[in-house]
């Protein structure tokens, strides 16, 4: 494994392979401050025989005092003849927890309407399921906002008929 470290994170570098037709490795990093870290693996640029690529993965939130991983996978021909490359880590963001969540009006399950606005937050429903004994229920949600919008979900609640709260 390699490794770089921080106060704030470590990120490392483990199980790399290239085979004719890519290259591939998990980047797993671990947050040790009180903060989100994001990373965004296009900003990351592969460097082989003089040429650059980036690698086109979702992005990854690392919850504050959390871990997350990544597999990078760099498809092209010939990588397993390359004797040498390097990658160049960029698009690490590190985002301030913000201790106030948003305030959603309660609603009954299954809900009545398909859809719901909190705050930046536009929701709709993608799935639905009702059983005697289980209702389960999936949002879309997009963050229309101008900054950096994260859903919690240990931090949504289920208040059942008895009247206690569930994450």
């Amino acid at each position: 494994e390699t490794k770089y470290e921080t106060n704030e994170f470590s990120i490392g570098f483990v199980d790399a392979v290239a085979t004719d037709a890519e290259i591939k490795f998990k980047v797993r990093i671990t947050n040790k401050s009180g903060d989100f870290i994001l990373y965004k693996p296009e900003e990351s640029k592969f460097k082989i025989d003089g040429k650059e690529s980036s690698p086109t993965e979702k992005w990854v939130v690392v919850e504050p005092f959390g871990s997350a991983s990544r597999v990078i996978n760099l498809k092209g021909t010939g990588y397993n003849t390359i004797k040498n490359y390097s990658f160049v880590v960029g698009g690490l963001y590190r985002i301030p927890e913000n201790k106030k969540g948003i305030a959603t009006p309660d609603f009954r399950l299954p809900p009545s309407q398909n859809q719901f606005s909190s705050g930046n937050f536009n929701c709709t429903m993608s799935k639905l399921s009702k059983e005697t004994d289980k209702t389960a229920v999936k949002f879309k949600c997009v963050y229309t906002g101008d900054q950096i919008g994260i859903i919690y979900p240990s931090r949504i609640s289920v208040k059942m008929p008895d009247g206690n709260d569930y994450a």
